[in-house]
């Protein structure tokens, strides 16, 4: 990880219910993170996602890709934009992603085949980044 940014929780919610979160404020993220989820997300409409990372230094342009793959082909791609970012501060970054209407893929294939690649940059610049392994359970 970043010493310009650093990605303190993630956590994944359907409504008001938080189906999965993370801590990692106290833990250096390297390689490769397993994550477990509840398979019960993969029904859900709607799942809102925060991310909270702390910012050592002003960034000008702070953009999020993340990038997912199901057995290590791209099947999804997200990109965000959210602008400066104060020196020495804390953010947290709230999305809502909609799911699709058809044509999901089941937990029993996407459990352990499914990763995600986060990739934080300012402007064209690579400041973080890291990449989760999904398993519903």
């Amino acid at each position: 990880m970043s010493q310009i940014l650093k990605i303190e929780k993630m956590k994944m919610a359907s409504k008001s219910n938080v189906l999965w979160e993370s801590n990692w404020s106290n833990s250096e993220q390297k390689g490769e993170i397993p994550i477990k989820i509840p398979k019960e997300i993969l029904k859900c409409k709607q799942v809102q996602r925060e991310i909270v990372f702390s910012c050592g230094q002003a960034l000008k342009n702070l953009s999020l890709v993340q990038q997912v793959k199901l057995h290590g082909k791209d099947i999804e791609r997200w990109d965000f934009d959210f602008g400066f970012v104060i020196p020495n501060s804390v953010n947290s970054w709230e999305s809502v992603i909609e799911a699709a209407k058809e044509g999901t893929i089941g937990p029993e294939i996407l459990s352990g085949n499914l990763t995600i690649d986060t990739a934080f940059y300012d402007g064209d610049k690579l400041i973080a980044s890291n990449r989760v392994r999904v398993f519903y359970v």
